[in-house]
Formats: structure tokens, sequence, C-alpha cells
């Protein structure tokens, strides 16, 4: 008996356990990667049975070459299925490698060429692609396993196992330990890719379960299919409705995401329309939450390139990706590197991709085939949404293009109506046209604008002059004056005045009204078009700057008279000139003061101050202050008394804007209080954490009448005062522009207090 006969006979076992192997594993997934595989493990045990026949009889050249191409199919196939195993496409190169060779082979036992020549080619090809398989396992990232490993080398070691088999075949002790060897290996890979297999699944298993963690509705799916597909039914059944009723595409979309959450579990979901060679985020759902909805909605996602929209495109179906970070052609994005399973289907309509619906998970392997089949559905009704937002587009360009037609054929007249109304209804002045009727007096139709409307409260049909001018003058008057009016606008084409006009709620304003008339074509009168404008603000603003001329004028009268007397004297008595100087140096001082606070005003009125604030401390601005105000007290003799708390209070503000405010209020104290008064400058932090300066004095306080006047330009609350009353007014303002407010508290005979609160620093000034 021949020493191969052991061997090859446990080989040929071995190599139908392989086979059994493989048919479980492609019972349990058919997998296109395991298919191949079995196909290529079938071949083994019939070249095995191959070689034990001619252990037994006589081999004929005809077994031999079918043995050497059964090789090199067995090879073809290991490496074919290595390639799925990856997802990758199967290079041609070795398909024509392993033709070439089985030509050599048929070729060879034509030619009667000796065993060496037939079966050194076939095993360089069959070492070759099984060292290659083993390269391709071991680079591939879609299982990171030790058990891919141990297959990988097994496949290399039984690649080289191939190439110095050959050499070492005729040697008759190695011969029997070469097939053992062989179907060892063999039995290896198989074992650790069916290792491999059941880590997937229970990687699969372990995916499953932390799903059914997450979603307590999702564990009891396949106990509930019935009443799924209800809800899928009704849910088609309202978006069927939505569809019917709503036109509008991004309503219909953001309609089926809501919908789509309700059935089928997942974290985040976004639908992208495609554009040109991009494709665009146009509605997302779980992206907010993430603080990241707007700037995904500012990408592209390039078409050119991306694994699943490609497929997509190319399928018209779902993708659906287990795992990204075991997928090597999954882009990461920052924003969403926290998904790990996808889903996603294509919106179609007409045969043409418009777009994709995404939906996301944290978990890896969420989403199932029946999840696909239904987001497909879902992305079909999107697609039926799109088109008919189309048709309808379409449908509404052909409308506007026969309005536009139509339009193009209207009369003349009717467009410059159009531009007449806009220009009307841009205008800030209340308008009203009336076109006479063939009647006396009647009107055939009446225009306003919405300016009239808004001035008066009278729209065109409630419009009657009468009821608007009549406030203003008797019925009879106004009779007159419509009479003229008409007559005046006849022969001269316009008609202006100035009135009071009465809105509709009973309240009055000062008008100014111009009244043009409209000519026919012959010649007449057809209408009148009068315009309205409210003068009350400028009639006021008049009247102020009249009453601050006159004022500023009397004030720098005085003055001036004394200036020009002082001059006359210092000629006629030149031995007084001393005297006279310093009356006219205290004279022009005060005039120089009075064109400082009428600059002052105005500039405020224009709001043109720039203040230049910094941090103040107010405990070292007021106690400078009192120490310089303190001489003056004592020449009256009045006690100046400073109340200050001890934690610093600090302000944003202008100190010599500041300082021209106490000082007023000091000044004003000292003045108003008699001899042997009391003058008391206070501070404290008031509830809402601000500061509050108090001047209160002993003097002869304010009337009530006067008090909410003091601090209008140019009042006085009696007659001595030496000022011109611009002082209070100017600091008002000031303390205003600080953000804070001034305000005083008296009577008649128990003196005043005034108190300018500021906030303290740290709060939101408006300067």
């Amino acid at each position: 008996m021949s020493p191969l006969l052991p061997a090859l006979t446990a080989s040929f076992c071995g190599a139908l356990i392989l086979v059994w192997v493989y048919s479980r594993l492609y019972s349990l997934d058919n997998q296109p990667y395991i298919r191949i595989w079995f196909y290529a493990w079938a071949t083994l045990p019939i070249r095995y049975a191959l070689l034990i026949l001619g252990q037994v009889s006589t081999v004929s050249p005809a077994l031999a070459g079918l043995d050497e191409i059964l090789g090199l199919l067995l090879a073809l196939l290991l490496l074919w299925g290595a390639y799925r195993f990856t997802d990758q496409h199967f290079p041609r190169r070795w398909a024509l490698l392993a033709g070439t060779v089985m030509v050599w082979v048929l070729v060879a036992l034509a030619a009667e060429l000796p065993a060496p020549a037939i079966s050194l080619p076939t095993s360089f090809a069959l070492g070759v692609t099984k060292i290659y398989a083993g390269i391709v396992i071991l680079r591939s990232t879609r299982f990171d396993t030790n058990n891919k490993k141990v297959a990988g080398w097994a496949f290399i070691l039984l690649g080289i196992h191939q190439l110095d088999y050959p050499f070492l075949r005729p040697v008759e002790w190695f011969a029997p330990w070469g097939y053992v060897i062989a179907v060892m290996l063999e039995i290896i890979i198989a074992l650790s890719l069916l290792l491999v297999y059941f880590e997937r699944t229970r990687a699969e298993l372990q995916a499953s379960q932390s799903r059914m963690a997450l979603d307590v509705a999702e564990r009891k799916r396949a106990e509930a299919a019935e009443h799924q597909q209800r809800i899928l039914a009704e849910a088609l059944r309202d978006t069927v409705g939505v569809l019917n009723s709503v036109l509008d595409p991004e309503v219909v979309l953001n309609h089926i995401l809501e919908r789509i959450a309700d059935l089928i579990p997942h974290d985040a979901a976004t639908i992208m329309m495609i554009e040109g060679d991009e494709a665009r985020i146009v509605g997302s759902r779980g992206y907010v939450e993430r603080g990241v909805a707007e700037v995904l909605k500012q990408f592209s996602f390039p078409l050119t390139g991306s694994f699943k929209f490609g497929k997509m495109i190319e399928t018209g179906e779902p993708v659906i990706i287990g795992d990204t970070r075991l997928d090597d052609r999954w882009t990461v994005f920052p924003q969403t590197s926290w998904i790990r399973g996808y889903l996603g289907a294509p919106i179609q309509a007409d045969g043409q991709t418009l777009g994709f619906i995404n939906l996301d998970s944290e978990v890896p392997y969420t989403f199932r085939s029946q999840d696909a089949e239904t987001l497909r559905i879902f992305a079909d009704q999107a697609g039926i949404a799109l088109r008919n937002a189309r048709l309808y587009g379409a449908v509404l360009d052909q409308a506007v293009e026969l309005e536009r037609r139509v339009a193009e054929r209207t009369a003349e007249l009717e467009r410059e109506r159009a531009q007449l109304q806009a220009i009307l209804d841009a205008m800030n002045e209340g308008v009203i046209g009336m076109i006479f009727g063939d009647e006396p007096g009647s009107v055939a139709y009446r225009y306003t604008n919405r300016a009239l409307h808004t001035l008066t409260g009278y729209d065109a049909s409630e419009w009657d002059p009468k009821t608007v001018f009549i406030g203003s003058m008797k019925p009879e008057d106004f009779a007159n004056a419509w009479n003229e009016m008409m007559q005046t606008v006849r022969q001269e084409g316009i008609w202006k005045v100035e009135t009071r006009a009465r809105r509709k709620d009973g309240s009055e304003f000062e008008a100014a009204l111009t009244i043009t008339r409209v000519t026919g074509p012959d010649g007449r009168t057809d209408g009148v078009v009068s315009i309205l404008r409210d003068i009350s603000q400028q009639k006021a603003l008049e009247a102020q700057k009249a009453n601050f001329v006159t004022r500023a004028s009397h004030e720098l009268r005085t003055p001036i008279t004394n200036l020009m007397t002082r001059l006359y004297l210092a000629r006629r008595q030149p031995e007084r000139i001393e005297t006279h100087l310093a009356i006219i140096e205290e004279v022009a001082n005060r005039m120089k003061n009075l064109v400082q606070d009428l600059l002052d005003l105005s500039r405020f009125e224009r709001g043109v101050v720039q203040l230049k604030p910094q941090p103040v401390v107010l405990q070292d601005l007021v106690a400078h202050l009192v120490e310089i105000q303190q001489p003056e007290a004592d020449n009256k003799q009045i006690e100046l008394v400073c109340q200050m708390p001890g934690p610093p209070l600090r302000v944003y503000a202008d100190p010599e804007r500041l300082i021209q405010v106490i000082t007023n209020l000091l000044t004003n104290a000292i003045h108003y209080t008699p001899p042997q008064g009391q003058i008391t400058i206070r501070l404290e932090m008031d509830d809402d954490q601000a500061a509050l300066i108090h001047v209160q004095d002993t003097g002869s306080g304010i009337n009530s009448e006067h008090l909410p006047h003091i601090f209008e330009p140019f009042y006085r609350a009696s007659s001595d005062s030496a000022g011109i009353g611009l002082g209070l007014s100017i600091s008002r303002e000031i303390v205003e522009l600080h953000g804070g407010q001034l305000s005083a508290a008296s009577e008649a005979g128990q003196g005043s207090c005034f108190t300018i609160r500021l906030p303290l620093l740290g709060e939101t000034v408006p300067i």
C-alpha cells in the first residue's frame, strides 16, 4: 500500500469537515463571501478523491489535469471570497492569471509533457493567490479581531506551503505530511473564519440588546407586527392627506420626518436635496438639540466619491451601514462623529433621484431591512410631494406667463394708475384724490393713501372735508372757504393754506393743505388732489426757536448795556479806570458763562455732546467739591455738612461734567440759604444698587406751582435769581446722558433737596 494513501484519506476527511463547516455558515448567513468560500472548499474533497483514486489505480493524464484545474479553481474562488469579505471588487488580473495557467495545463496535457511541467505553474498560481488572499484579509477593516488575523496568516502559510510543496513532494517521507499540513491549515482557516462570524453575530446581538434597552417599544416590535403595520398605514394615510392638501414641499418634508420618527427609532434625521454635483440639507430633526442644525445647513456634501449617495443613485435602493466605525468608506465630520448606525433612502420622482432621507443612530446595528423598506415608502411619498410641487410650480409659471401676456395687452392708463398708487402709498404726506361726477357736487371716485389714514384715522369711504376741517371754523365759514378754494383751483391750478384739522378720535393738529387741480382732456377740472401734512412739530420747533432767540437776546441785552455804560464811563472818568475795568471783566465773564450755557444747551438738544467717562469714586469727588465751596459757605455763615458712607461708591462718569452738576447744585443751595442755615450733601446707595447724591438746604424752598418747571430752559422760580435759568436744565441733561436721573423735592419755607441718581460701576450705562 502506498504511504500517501493514509495521508490522502485523512485530508479527504478534513476536506469534508471544511465543507460541513461552510455549509453551516452558508445556512446561517448567506453572505456573498461565505457562499463563494463554500463553493471553493466544495472542490477540495473532489481533488482528494481524485488523488486517492490515483493511488489505488492507474492515473490517467486527464484526471491529473482535472486535479490541477480544480486546484486553480479553488485558489481563484478563495481569493474572490477574500475580496468580497472586504467589500472590494475582484481584479481581473487574477482571473487572467488563472486562465493562463489553465490553458497551459491543457496544452501540457495535450503535448504529454512531464508532471513537473504541469504542477510547477499550477502550484505557483495557487501559492500566490492564497498568499494574496491572506494579505487582503489582514488589511481588511471590516472585522478587527484576532481570529481574522489567524485566518489571514493561515492563508499566507498555506500559500507558502503550496509554493514549496512541488519541490518537497518527491521526498518520500515528506509527501504524506505535505497533504496533512495543507488540510490542517485549511481547517484552521475555516475555524478562524467561523469564529469571526460568531464574533460578528455576538456584536450584532449586543447592539440589538442595547437598542432594546433604549427603546421599550422596539423590544416589542416583533410581538406587535400587526400594530406596527396599522401605524404605518395610518402614517401613510396621514401623509397622503397632507400631500393632497399642501403643496409646499418644505411643509410636506418636515411632516414626513415627523411620521418617520413614529415608525423607525433613530436619534437624528436629515433630508437632503441634490443641487448639481452636491447635496444640501433642507430639513433636519434631532440636530437642533446638538446645536449644529444651522452649521449643517451651510455644508455641501459632494456626490462624487460618496459610497452611500452613489449607491443609492445607481441602484435606487436604501443603504444600511451597521457600524460606521468599521466601514472605511464612511466620511467622518466633527459634527457627526457620534453617528454609529446609518440608514438612507433615495427620494425619486419620474426615474430621477432628487435627494435623500438619512436616519442616524448613536447605537451600531440599529437599522434592519424592514426599517429600510419603511423608509423607502416614505421616500417615495417625498418624491410624490416634490413632483406635485414641481407640477404646481409649472402651473404657476404658466399662469404667471399668461398673466404677463394679459398685462402687456392692458391699457397704458392702468399701468400708470398702478405706478401712481405705489408712489402715493410711499409718501409720508396724506393724499386724497377725488374725481367729480356728472352731477354738481358729486364724487365718482375717491382715493386715499395709507399715510392719510395714519394721519387722520379716516379711510377713503369715511373722508369728508367738513368733518376734518369744520372744527376750526363755523359751517358757513367753511362753505365760503370751500367755494373760494374751488374758484382758486380752477383759475390758478393750486391752492395752499395752513389750518387746524381734526382726527377721527377727536384730537386736533396743525395742518398744511395743498389742493391741486386734475384737468381732463377737454381742459375741464375733472377733480382735485389734496395733500395734507402735519406741521404741529414744525410749528412747535419754530415757536421754541423764537422763544430761545427772544430769551437769549433778552439775557444778552442787559450785560451788553452794562458793558457799553462802563466803556462810556471809562472814557469820561479815566481816574477810575481800574474800577470800570473790574466791572467790565465781571460783565464779560458773565457773558462768557451765558454764551457757554447757551452753547451747552444747544449741544445737548442736538445730541452732539461727547462725554469722557472713566471710573470715579464719588466720595473723593464730593469731598473735593465741598472743600472748594467751604470758603463761600463760611462767608455767608452757612454750615456745610458732608455725610458719606465708608465703602467707596464707584460710577462710570465724566468727572468734569459731574463736577459741573454738583457745583451748580451747591452754588444754588448757598445762594438761596440764609445766614445761620445749613446745607447737607449726603451720599448713599439705594435698593436698586444705584448711587444717590442728595444736596439739601434750609433755604426758602420752591413753591409747588414752580417745582414741575424748574428744569425747563430759561425758567426761574424767583425774580431775585442771578442766573438765566439754564443751570438746572443743563445739569439734568448731563445726568441723563450718564444714564441717571436728577430730581427735586421742595416746599415753600422748608428748603429744597436735589437728588442725583447714577448707576454704580458694573451696570450697563448708555454712554
